[in-house]
């Protein structure tokens, strides 16, 4: 009888240490899920003019019809090599998301929320600090302000800038 219950007392141990070892390995699941998580390296704005690209933050209003962004994805490991989408958000001064479904703009789904996007690429990622670039005609002229610029991909914020219109 003290045999029966000695063997009880250790499978009720082991078990809790059973318990204990998944409740970390989820947890360490989430830590290489938020750790393999895309972040942007280098943002480079340009004012495309007659073919030249020119860099800056700011802009005069009447020399900007097209910009050119560069984003340079930071190496990362822990990220799975595999297809990715890589979307674009252009926020205007007066907090509206730049629009234009001739220029491939539509909604996604961040944190359960719906949001706009400007634009969006597939990109196959390969952990090689790839340089993805887009180019955005926002058919009007731009207001004067600071426009910020955002970068999303598997609903994660991957980095962001602004440029300012004079």
């Amino acid at each position: 009888m003290s045999e029966n219950i000695g063997l009880k007392t250790q499978k009720n141990e082991l078990k809790q240490e059973i318990n204990t070892l998944k409740s970390e390995k989820g947890n360490l699941t989430q830590k290489i899920k938020l750790a393999g998580i895309l972040q942007t390296k280098a943002i480079a704005i340009f004012r495309v003019k007659r073919s030249r690209l020119i860099q800056g933050t700011e802009f005069k209003r009447r020399n900007l019809a097209e910009i050119k962004i560069e984003l340079t994805i930071a190496k990362n490991d822990l990220a799975e090599i595999e297809a990715k989408t890589i979307f674009f958000r252009m926020i205007m001064p007066d907090g509206s998301v730049a629009f234009n479904l001739a220029e491939g703009s539509g909604k996604i789904k961040i944190q359960d929320k719906e949001i706009f996007y400007t634009s969006k690429k597939s990109i196959l990622f390969d952990n090689s600090e790839q340089h993805i670039e887009f180019n955005f005609n926002k058919g009007s002229k731009y207001d004067k302000g600071t426009y910020n610029i955002e970068f999303y991909t598997d609903e994660n914020l991957m980095g962001s800038t602004s440029f300012i219109v004079k």
